[in-house]
């Protein structure tokens, strides 16, 4: 017995052109309007059928600068850009040419969105450099702290030895400046994260409870902290020094926000990460986690400068005022214990830091 030959599938075009999850229009280059949009087009634009392709999809009232449908029919082969819009999106468009049944030449043309993917390679771009940057901070703060130790041994032994003379009264000036500078390779090496960790269990509320004169202290009169604890607050596993750094320059970089003064919140929460949060937050992973947030009333941020923050000596405030290393150290403490940060802030609208850790597993007992 023998089998008769099936033969080959047949498609219909427009099923399969309305199948794609791109942009795909034809253009009729002698006049540029368009004579065929599939369903993602049509989604997108609207129906568009007869009007000029510059008019309907970029509101030109002339041909696009990007365009490159005459390279296209000048070589025959298939042709791209990639074109930035005024909303922030970024388009990848190509072009290919093709011939009708009546052996006109017509021009395909297909829009992708690739918006997040610029976005992914930019996360990754400035994730090399502040690698390549960390690598760079450490080997500093390697070798300023073999110096410091130099020049902070020898003057402990001249403090001890003449610090009751006040003939020699700069010697303390000089103790104070080395520590000043020991704290300084401490934010280095804990930005490029060669400092070793002294992770604990830690009950964050009685950190902040701990802090909570120190941190008044540093800031000025007129602003007013409040303190809002969950009381069922999980723990966390965390160097307690990093941890006390963190809080501390998150407050003082809030206290150089409001210059007048106003409000600063300090809160804790417990938090679940779930699939739609790490979905909108590259980066972040699903799990339980402390929560905890500084928010101030001071002068806000715009997004240029929230792009920034983070990076290694980057600072709005007058040279001399600031090393610029205060919010990347959180920054560095935070990916070094696995967590996660956010920012919202707007200018004239204050801001939010809202940082999260791990939380530990409650221990059950036997």
């Amino acid at each position: 017995m023998s089998s008769q030959p099936t033969g080959h599938a047949h498609y219909d075009p427009q099923s399969l052109l309305n199948s794609q999850p791109v942009v795909v229009t034809v253009i009729d280059p002698s006049n540029y309007h368009v004579e065929f949009q599939n369903q993602t087009g049509l989604g997108q634009f609207g129906d568009i059928g007869g009007r000029l392709c510059h008019a309907a999809i970029a509101g030109s009232a002339a041909p696009c600068q990007f365009c490159r449908m005459g390279d296209t029919l000048r070589t025959g082969e298939l042709t791209s850009s990639e074109v930035p819009l005024p909303n922030g999106h970024t388009i990848l468009v190509h072009w290919a040419k093709t011939v009708t049944a009546s052996g006109e030449s017509h021009v395909i043309e297909t829009i992708v969105d690739i918006t997040e993917r610029k976005r992914i390679e930019e996360q990754l771009r400035q994730a090399h450099k502040m690698e390549a940057v960390g690598r760079m901070a450490s080997g500093i703060a390697h070798d300023f702290n073999n110096l410091l130790m130099v020049i902070n041994g020898f003057t402990a032994r001249l403090v001890a030895k003449h610090g009751s003379d006040p003939q020699f009264s700069h010697l303390q000036v000089i103790s104070d400046a080395g520590a000043r500078a020991a704290t300084l390779t401490k934010r280095l090496l804990a930005f490029s994260r060669q400092q070793p960790l002294k992770p604990t269990v830690v009950d964050l509320n009685h950190v902040l409870e701990d802090l909570h004169t120190l941190m008044s202290n540093t800031l000025t009169e007129h602003i007013r902290l409040t303190l809002d604890l969950d009381p069922q607050l999980g723990k966390i596993s965390l160097d307690p020094v990093q941890l006390e750094q963190v809080v501390l320059n998150l407050v003082i970089n809030a206290r150089d926000a409001m210059p007048q003064g106003r409000n600063l919140a300090i809160q804790t929460r417990n938090a679940e990460m779930d699939e739609h949060f790490v979905a909108q937050h590259p980066g972040s992973r699903p799990g339980r986690y402390v929560s905890f947030s500084v928010t101030h009333s001071g002068c806000g941020m715009d997004g240029e400068t929230q792009a920034h923050i983070f990076d290694p000596f980057f600072t709005t405030k007058a040279v001399g005022d600031g090393t610029g290393l205060g919010l990347t150290t959180v920054y560095g403490v935070v990916k070094q214990h696995h967590g996660y940060i956010t920012v919202r802030s707007a200018v004239g609208h204050g801001a939010e830091f809202r940082l999260y850790f791990p939380r530990l597993m409650e221990q059950t007992p036997n």
